[in-house]
């Protein structure tokens, strides 16, 4: 059918018609783009994990303390609780700095709605209406 998108689709690269070198150049790039992508999967596997742990601990944190300690057990497990705390959020910044940044678009500045002047050739007509009122009202004083 004339007019379908597949129509003007661009052919598969056929690896055979192309120089050696060119080929060569395309393999390398796929085994790059291969290899960025498994690097990018194993980097957010490892935050999501960085996270449930964070969430783990605030959860051992802040969840509800049934569980009765003497002041030494609960000195010890706050003191532990606090370096993996700060251990997992090490973790995670330095995650996320090895992560690529993705490239920052600047952002337009939001468009404001904005009335054009009327052209100066147009005359200029000012109307005042003032409100008519049907019966008159009449104010009585208040008598005490």
């Amino acid at each position: 059918m004339p007019g379908m998108l597949g129509d003007n689709a661009a052919s598969p690269i056929d690896m055979a018609q192309l120089p050696p070198g060119a080929a060569a150049l395309i393999a390398r790039l796929q085994q790059k783009v291969q290899a960025q992508a498994r690097e990018i999967a194993w980097a957010h596997a490892k935050l999501e994990k960085v996270n449930f742990e964070l969430a783990r601990l605030k959860r051992w944190k802040f969840g509800a303390k049934t569980e009765v300690m003497t002041a030494q057990q609960r000195a010890l497990f706050q003191e532990a609780l606090a370096e993996d705390e700060a251990s997992l959020k090490a973790q995670l910044a330095e995650l996320q700095r090895e992560l690529p940044e993705a490239p920052k678009t600047p952002k337009a500045p939001p468009r404001r709605p904005r009335r054009e002047k009327l052209p100066e050739h147009l005359e200029r007509v000012e109307c005042w209406r003032r409100p008519k009122i049907d019966p008159p009202v009449r104010v009585v004083p208040l008598q005490i």
